[in-house]
């Protein structure tokens, strides 16, 4: 991780940290292990060259899981009557 990138991930978690008494961000904090776990996993089959089923169905996790991401998000948004809205869209599947 690149210094200017860890930054960025401590101010967030400074951030997160503060409304945790506000809100659970439990939910998000779960699906952003799967999403990491799986784009390691990824990662590993392409540096192995190994485009089989389980490199599909890590694809598979993280599309469904940032889904659910971009969701859970913007529940905590509504909940903290945010003017931040992340805007996701994509056809249905």
């Amino acid at each position: 991780m690149t210094p200017k990138a860890l930054q960025n991930v401590k101010i967030e978690l400074e951030q997160l940290r503060k409304l945790a008494g506000a809100v659970d961000v439990s939910e998000l904090k779960k699906i952003n292990e799967i999403i990491w776990d799986n784009e390691e996993e990824l990662r590993e089959c392409e540096r192995r060259q190994m485009f089989d089923e389980h490199f599909v169905n890590c694809t598979r996790t993280i599309y469904r899981e940032n889904d659910r991401r971009a969701s859970v998000k913007r529940a905590i948004n509504m909940q903290l009557n945010s003017e931040i809205v992340e805007e996701k869209s994509y056809k249905p599947y």
